[in-house]
């Protein structure tokens, strides 16, 4: 587990990485643990493959995609450990690439239709979900407002990633953003995590009624994102500019899971080095589902009744 949990401290402390993206070191990090491990007993392995998924889980709670990518993965394995190990991973490896590029594949074809009259847009940080589908769908003479996203600056990535592209961009800091947002024709966001509330979460998954639907509402839910999405989308809300959050399946958090689900806080050398004592730097937070326009879900528009509802079957 030395060499595993060597890699979970870098996933940890990597702070300018998504959700999607970190999920993807996640399953060499568990085929190579599996390889290391290939004498134990059944028993043996099935445990430390458990221990991993917890250490996962606790990793980066909000951080869907880590979560549910490990599940599942741990799972498969978890039925495969006695024999055929290595054509099992091999096809649940493949199974999830594959899900992935067609997911990514549906968003651009509905994106193409959804945004088709968009000419100018506003981006906060840098979200790969959100750069695949706005370099393919949207239209080629649309501008982009990118936010410089402090501390790490990672919009400043981003704009150079949409410059080489050939597109027209615009850096702008983050206070200027509720400037300029009125002359935009949508606030494109990705996300790390579409949870129920803690509260509501632990009141849906009593263990002597199991899951609750009936008194549940599906705009009782909140997106996590990175610091800085909840002011402008407040803003956004009562400018009437719409705002879009562009998020895979994997987004979604098991009811049941919510509890263990809380924002980040990252250590005050990334706001300002030579005083960190000074300094709190949360770097994700929560905001309500029903201040979202809508949802571009795969290859589906929702608004947020309707992921409501997806996310309590989840």
């Amino acid at each position: 587990m030395d060499e595993f949990r060597r890699h979970l401290q870098e996933l940890s402390e990597d702070h300018s990485s998504g959700a999607a993206q970190l999920s993807a070191q996640l399953a060499p990090m568990i085929v190579a643990l599996i390889e290391r491990n290939r004498d134990t007993s059944e028993n043996e392995r099935r445990l430390l493959l458990q221990r991993a998924l917890h250490e996962v889980a606790d990793c980066r709670p909000a951080m869907a995609p880590l979560y549910n990518s490990s599940r599942r993965l741990l799972e498969a394995l978890e039925s495969a450990i006695s024999e055929r190990q290595d054509i099992a991973l091999d096809q649940v490896l493949e199974q999830e690439r594959a899900e992935r590029l067609r997911e990514l594949e549906e968003m651009c074809d509905t994106g193409l239709v959804a945004f088709r009259l968009m000419r100018r847009v506003m981006l906060l940080s840098r979200s790969s979900t959100v750069e695949n589908v706005l370099l393919r769908a949207l239209p080629a003479d649309c501008e982009f407002l990118v936010c410089e996203s402090r501390p790490l600056r990672e919009g400043r990535d981003l704009a150079l990633a949409l410059q080489a592209q050939n597109r027209s961009v615009r850096l702008i800091s983050d206070a200027a953003a509720t400037c300029v947002m009125s002359d935009c024709d949508a606030i494109l966001l990705g996300c790390d995590a579409i949870t129920l509330p803690q509260e509501l979460s632990v009141y849906h998954s009593l263990p002597e009624q199991g899951l609750v639907k009936s008194t549940y509402s599906p705009a009782d839910y909140w997106i996590i994102n990175k610091t800085g999405s909840a002011g402008l989308v407040r803003v956004a809300a009562s400018l009437g500019v719409p705002v879009w959050i562009l998020a895979t399946q994997d987004k979604l958090v098991d009811a049941r899971r919510t509890a263990t689900v809380s924002a980040e806080v990252h250590a005050g050398e990334e706001l300002w080095r030579e005083y960190p004592a000074l300094c709190h730097n949360p770097v994700l937070e929560a905001f309500p589902a029903g201040l979202v326009h809508r949802f571009l879900l795969g290859g589906e528009v929702l608004d947020h009744i309707r992921l409501g509802q997806r996310l309590l079957m989840s």
